[in-house]
């Protein structure tokens, strides 16, 4: 039986993550919210999911709450989208209240800690990333996801906890903000309506967050895994051919006018994630096809 405690539980990776540790009823489930949280309604749904109403900037108590916690998977994070990610007050705050978690972890005799980190922490790279590139975040939010992930990567060697650490891609699914590119075009497209974006010439990868939930579960099971992994899928192509893929498959009347939107100051930015590390320890994992995770959105 493990006790899994879960931070940022009501998020969009968060609900999915908690669905899929309940596929083993061996688990108990600890679901941190913050208090009076609008979205802790959202795990209702769940049966056996025992929800602890903590604000990260008070996390210390938690060792008041629980007695003790075998795995945790980390999601808490403020100020994830622009113009939150160049917040630098926020994103400290974030570093501060994320090794706070980790010294009350340590006091609930935690054996494995799973964060969840991003591509941001690599800044721009034009090419192949993989997990030896070099770090040049250039936002605040990938700057100080960093600093937690070498900060707690170097306790967690004394203190005898496994350390896994999450570079999450680009990520979609059902729940998704509605103002990424996958879910505006997928409504545009539902209505035939003119869609204006970039040449779309930039390489891009997107993963499922059904197959991130699983991977990160994998992982966790897995006692031959630490250290950090890219979490993409095997699908990186042209970002115009994920685009016309979705027209295709709404068979929609919308135009695409790829092109009409300007790149970014900085110019094209792709991302071309590698996963040769990560398909080591997920034992050949099978990722969901494009087209069928577009079609349950």
């Amino acid at each position: 039986m493990k006790n899994i405690l879960v931070t940022g539980a009501t998020s969009f990776i968060g609900q999915y993550l908690i669905a899929e540790l309940l596929n083993d009823s061996n688990n108990i489930i600890y679901a941190l919210v913050r208090p009076n949280s609008k979205h802790k309604n959202n795990l209702i749904k769940f049966k056996n999911v025992n929800i602890i109403e903590i604000d990260m900037k008070n996390i210390a108590i938690l060792p008041q709450k629980i007695n003790k916690i075998d795995i945790c998977f980390h999601l808490a994070w403020d100020g994830t989208r622009t113009p939150e990610r160049y917040d630098e007050k926020l994103q400290q705050s974030n570093y501060m209240n994320s090794i706070a978690l980790y010294d009350a972890l340590v006091k609930l005799e935690c054996k494995v800690f799973i964060g969840i980190g991003s591509q941001a922490e690599y800044g721009f790279n034009d090419g192949i990333i993989t997990e030896e590139t070099e770090t040049k975040p250039n936002t605040a939010y990938g700057k100080y996801k960093l600093f937690v992930c070498n900060k707690i990567m170097e306790s967690s060697l004394k203190d005898n906890i496994r350390f896994i650490w999450g570079r999450v891609f680009s990520i979609y699914g059902k729940g998704d903000n509605d103002n990424t590119l996958l879910m505006t075009s997928i409504k545009r497209m539902k209505n035939n309506e003119v869609i204006d974006m970039t040449l779309g010439t930039q390489y891009w990868n997107y993963l499922y967050v059904e197959d991130l939930a699983k991977i990160l579960v994998i992982l966790a099971k897995n006692i031959k895994a630490h250290g950090i992994y890219n979490l993409a899928s095997d699908d990186t192509r042209k970002l115009k051919f994920y685009i016309e893929e979705i027209k295709n498959i709404l068979k929609s009347k919308s135009i695409v006018n790829f092109g009409a939107v300007p790149y970014r100051q900085e110019g094209v930015v792709n991302i071309r994630p590698d996963i040769s590390k990560l398909m080591m320890y997920v034992n050949g994992f099978k990722f969901s096809k494009f087209a069928d995770a577009i079609l349950k959105i």
